[in-house]
């Protein structure tokens, strides 16, 4: 739904970016904007995060990088096509600006939605808390305090019982397991992540800090809380994106060279 939207920003700021300034669409601009709403989507899909949990501020970082990094993708076509001439420079630049402010408004709106659709007990995840860490009774009051973000915790398991923690996560769906587990207790956790061999959940560890031999892991802020993610990918956050931005940039690369001939 996010790509979709991020595609109709683009052809919403060009319409009024012809508008304001008084540059119809023809056909070569039409074409323009299409190619250009389709790399914003390919851009979107490489720097988006889930926003539940998320802090607002990274919400509008990653919203600007997929700006410049389409904005820089279309004045490098034009530079290398040697097509900047057939658009007049108000236009693009004008686009450009309306583009980031289009995407910021639309980016702000659908969290307001998502919130109050959390509020009204949809989109909601489902919550198992296994522990008995320093951030037990914290996570649990700010799941309480703080529903709008979209996760409540349904059971909690104590991790010294392993047979109950395979029994809850077997007779009930969870939509996530978080364990936290005082720094003296971290040698439950395969024993817990075996016990937890049947549950298709996300599963991830909030971690006293000293726990750092598992800091290779990915982290997810959720409620302002960071959590190690056990089962995610290794190529996850800026290594993921690090990857796909040369993927992207080595594809255009052979595009670019195959079109000169």
């Amino acid at each position: 739904l996010i790509l979709l939207l991020d595609a109709l920003s683009v052809w919403l700021s060009a319409g009024l970016a012809g508008f304001v300034t008084g540059n119809g669409l023809n056909q070569l601009a039409l074409t323009l904007v299409l190619a250009v709403s389709l790399l914003m989507a390919g851009c979107s899909s490489i720097v988006y995060q889930t926003y539940r949990g998320g802090s607002r501020l990274a919400m509008l970082g990653r919203v600007f990088l997929s700006w410049l990094i389409t904005c820089t993708a279309l004045i490098f076509w034009l530079w290398v096509s040697k097509s900047a001439g057939a658009y007049p420079t108000d236009f693009i630049v004008g686009w450009m600006l309306l583009m980031l402010l289009v995407l910021i408004i639309e980016r702000i709106i659908f969290r307001v939605l998502l919130r109050w659709f959390s509020q009204l007990g949809y989109t909601v995840k489902t919550v198992l808390l296994v522990g008995s860490g320093p951030m037990h009774a914290d996570l649990a009051k700010r799941a309480t305090s703080s529903a709008w973000r979209g996760y409540h915790i349904t059971h909690c398991a104590d991790p010294y019982e392993l047979t109950a923690v395979e029994n809850i996560s077997g007779h009930y769906d969870f939509d996530e397991v978080w364990i936290n587990l005082p720094i003296n207790d971290t040698e439950l956790i395969p024993r817990i992540l075996y016990a937890l061999r049947h549950s298709a959940a996300d599963i991830r560890i909030v971690p006293d800090w000293l726990t750092f031999r598992l800091i290779n892991h990915g982290i997810t802020f959720i409620m302002g809380v960071p959590m190690l993610d056990i089962s995610a990918s290794p190529l996850d956050g800026v290594n993921n994106l690090l990857k796909q931005v040369e993927d992207y940039f080595l594809a255009s690369l052979i595009l670019l060279l195959l079109y000169s001939l």
